[in-house]
């Protein structure tokens, strides 16, 4: 049994997860077991505990965790180490998302990125169109080598239940991920990504898992309410208490 690993992303596959961990069967447990519909409450239940390890309780196997490890062409570690402004902190924003319901206003960012320059950090942002949130003079481009040597390079990534995140996660970088529809146990794989949501208790459609009496299809896909709800001023407390 293998999770996909991080080379596995691709551009046409944004949700592909970026773990590998070779499973070992443990003979006292005989029984095996199919995954139903309670899987995702279980998950959405769980936090740092893991998705992996819910897995291998229910097949009676073990995990020895090996992680993937990213190559980075030298030219992109020094176009990433390029970007350090002397006295200042870097982050990268990663503002896209294929799936909307996962996405974070647009102008969050821009209050965010102004947030950060406040608090002593320089920004870039992954992609090539400025992350339609105008900083193209800011640009990281789409190549996966050079987004996980800028991630290596960054006091923090700042993104979405996306590839972007899970692939700087994967390069070891420290992540902040913005969540809404979804819950942290997509990331309990990796303790440097630490994720910002409203609590459910305010707001019970947070960690719907696009299903369920709290989504409404097309309505929720145009702008997801737990996604608006988490402020930039959120954000910034978090990155704060983790750079």
């Amino acid at each position: 049994f293998k999770q996909k690993t991080a080379y596995e992303i691709k551009e046409c596959d944004w949700s592909s997860d970026v773990c590998s961990s070779d499973l070992v069967a443990v003979p006292a447990a005989a029984s095996m077991f199919s995954l139903t519909s309670t899987w995702a409450n279980d998950c959405a239940e769980s936090t740092k505990a893991g998705r992996l390890a819910h897995w291998c309780h229910g097949m009676g196997v073990e995990a020895r965790w090996k992680r993937p490890v990213i190559q980075v062409s030298q030219e992109d570690v020094d176009f990433a180490n390029g970007l350090r402004v002397p006295g200042k902190r870097l982050a990268m924003l990663c503002p896209r998302s294929t799936s909307p319901i996962r996405e974070w206003p647009l102008g969050y960012w821009v209050t965010l990125e102004r947030l950060l320059r406040d608090n002593g950090f320089e920004s870039v942002v992954f992609g090539e169109d400025g992350g339609g949130i105008g900083m193209q003079d800011r640009n990281v481009g789409l190549s996966w080598s050079r987004c996980a040597a800028v991630a290596q390079a960054c006091d923090v990534v700042v993104g979405l239940d996306s590839a972007p995140i899970h692939w700087c996660g994967t390069a070891n970088a420290k992540c902040v991920a913005i969540l809404g529809p979804t819950t942290e146990g997509v990331f309990s794989h990796m303790d440097n990504v630490y994720c910002v949501s409203v609590a459910k208790r305010k707001m019970p459609c947070v960690g719907c898992w696009f299903g369920g009496g709290y989504f409404h299809g097309h309505g929720c896909s145009l702008g997801c309410c737990a996604m608006s709800n988490v402020t930039p001023e959120m954000v910034l407390a978090e990155i704060m208490s983790v750079v």
